[in-house]
């Protein structure tokens, strides 16, 4: 995935250093108003890829930072998910459904409190058992990267789940909801 991408991801993640260094020394209420603006862009854009993909990425960028709290509403975050799960099965860009896909996978790093983090996990079935081969593959190695890094200790089966399945074959279209449940088992035991 990121032999792919990386000059994209580099790019993305300079240009957005600047914003993560304002949003985490700026008050909470301007942090939700820059995602909840970022939101209300891709809402109002679904169909365009050009602002969609980029507000797909910024927003996944802006998880994965680590400005989600508990202090700041969930809502916020419900609706950036469901933005981009929306209609990830019928999609044909590779770019949407890969900016889409970080995002699930960035929300997967919010706070256990919160309901979204459920909601990402059943949002990952549909990509682990894309019709795309490389969807699936993607999603794998960034859900095995996430929790490499988020749990000390990762289960052994969702381990070799994540890493031995041929993703790019029918059989992890199969091995999809088997890896969907064993995460959800070891995110709720983290």
């Amino acid at each position: 995935m990121f032999t792919v991408c990386w000059p994209l991801t580099l790019q993305s993640e300079r240009a957005l250093a600047p914003l993560i260094k304002h949003l985490r020394s700026s008050p909470s209420t301007h942090t939700i108003d820059v995602v909840s603006d970022i939101v209300a862009l891709l809402g109002a854009n679904m169909t365009s890829n050009r602002i969609a993909v980029p507000a797909l990425t910024t927003l996944a960028r802006l998880i994965d930072s680590g400005i989600a709290d508990t202090s700041l509403p969930e809502t916020v975050y419900a609706r950036a998910l469901a933005l981009a799960a929306r209609g990830i099965p019928t999609l044909k860009s590779i770019d949407r459904i890969t900016a889409a896909m970080r995002v699930v996978v960035a929300c997967l790093s919010l706070p256990s409190e919160f309901t979204t983090r459920t909601k990402a996990v059943d949002a990952l079935a549909p990509l682990l058992a894309h019709r795309f081969p490389r969807i699936r593959a993607m999603t794998a190695e960034a859900v095995y990267l996430f929790l490499s890094i988020e749990l000390d200790e990762l289960d052994p089966e969702l381990e070799e789940c994540l890493l031995e399945t041929a993703w790019a074959q029918e059989e992890g279209v199969a091995r999809a909801p088997e890896a969907v449940e064993m995460l959800r088992t070891a995110l709720n035991e983290s």
